[in-house]
């Protein structure tokens, strides 16, 4: 059996941010999306603003299939 956890609501992404950024300090995270454009929006402008509260830099990119 499996032993992932499962979520079944939409991310609080704000926490999923600060938990790596605590987790990886003096880093860079490369931050990928692929999909629609408002959460895109929300992800790029999360990378930027913890970019600047914490130690790590957060890097995104979007990509287009």
């Amino acid at each position: 059996m499996l032993q992932v956890r499962t979520h079944f609501a939409r991310p609080n992404w704000g926490e999923v941010f600060t938990k790596v950024a605590s987790k990886h300090p003096n880093t860079t995270v490369g931050v990928f999306y692929c999909g629609m454009p408002v959460l895109a929006k929300e992800l790029k402008k999360l990378s930027y603003e913890m970019s600047h509260k914490t130690s790590t830099r957060f890097e995104f990119h979007k990509e287009y299939f």
